[in-house]
């Protein structure tokens, strides 16, 4: 039975097709790029496979290099598949937990402006070191030699948030506030977290409760990147698309979300009602 190719493989492909298209028609790399906009060093790196064309960038090369309509339909579908990734999460314990901390770390630090979506656990970022520790202690994870290098690498990945000319916005549904990580004390301490991080100018924190009509369907928790990309976690792995209407979805479902959400005063008030209960409560 034949596999669908991965992404990567994707990727070479289409470089391999626009290459083979460019070098049939005797164009330079320099003239495809001066008739597309593209510069001529990314021309390379996308023929090469070295860099994921989108698909408005492989449409624009196809006609530069006067491709059928045929082939050009076929590649350019190409392109729009390797625009999704998915990684499970046996591929993450491959890499390494503590080395997909900095990959992760690495997308964040190439972003400007943050969104995420927290529904059933805090936001990596905005957990305190308590909850931190908790997460890694959980059975998946418990056993693993790297457990303590992730959670030293989710800690250092949160010096980011105090980088003023970045914007980070957070919408975390009530229920990310209600799942028991760690003892009611340490879960006290991580609302009163979220209150010291939401006084921070450049983050801004809403909490939607539960008892708030939901303005959207909403099933994982997500991030977006510039507005450019969006990071959609699931169960058993994370689905990466660089596809803008994808990212635009998945925009549109957080700002309904943070519209209906509590913000500002408001927001801190009922984090401290949740600190409150926590600290009345006993494990």
């Amino acid at each position: 039975m034949a596999t669908s190719p991965t992404s990567a493989a994707r990727v070479h492909q289409i470089g391999a097709a626009l290459r083979e298209l460019r070098e049939s028609t005797g164009l330079s790399g320099s003239r495809v790029a001066a008739r597309t906009g593209i510069s001529q060093s990314k021309i390379s790196k996308i023929e090469n496979g070295l860099i994921r064309p989108t698909a408005g960038e492989t449409a624009r090369l196809l006609s530069a290099l006067g491709a059928s309509e045929e082939t050009k339909a076929q590649i350019v579908e190409q392109a729009q598949a390797a625009q999704v990734t998915f990684t499970t999460i046996g591929q993450y314990k491959q890499l390494g937990l503590d080395r997909h901390q900095h990959r992760v770390a690495a997308w964040e630090g190439a972003a400007n402006e943050l969104h995420h979506l927290s529904v059933a656990l805090v936001s990596g970022l905005l957990q305190s070191p308590a909850y931190i520790r908790g997460i890694f202690a959980m059975p998946a994870y418990r056993d693993r030699p790297d457990a303590e290098a992730a959670v030293a690498g989710r800690l250092e990945r949160q010096k980011i948030l105090h980088e003023p000319d970045r914007v980070f916005n957070f919408v975390l549904m009530e229920s990310a506030l209600r799942h028991r990580i760690v003892s009611a004390p340490d879960m006290a301490d991580q609302a009163d977290h979220l209150v010291a991080m939401s006084r921070l100018p450049q983050i801004r924190i809403s909490v939607l409760p539960m008892a708030v009509r939901l303005p959207t369907e909403i099933l994982h928790a997500f991030s977006i990147f510039d507005r450019d990309w969006v990071l959609v976690e699931t169960s058993h792995g994370d689905l990466k698309s660089l596809r803008p209407e994808d990212t635009r979805s998945y925009l549109e479902r957080f700002e309904l979300l943070q519209g209906a959400a509590l913000q500002g005063d408001d927001v801190r008030a009922f984090l401290g009602e949740v600190a409150a209960q926590y600290r009345a409560d006993v494990d």
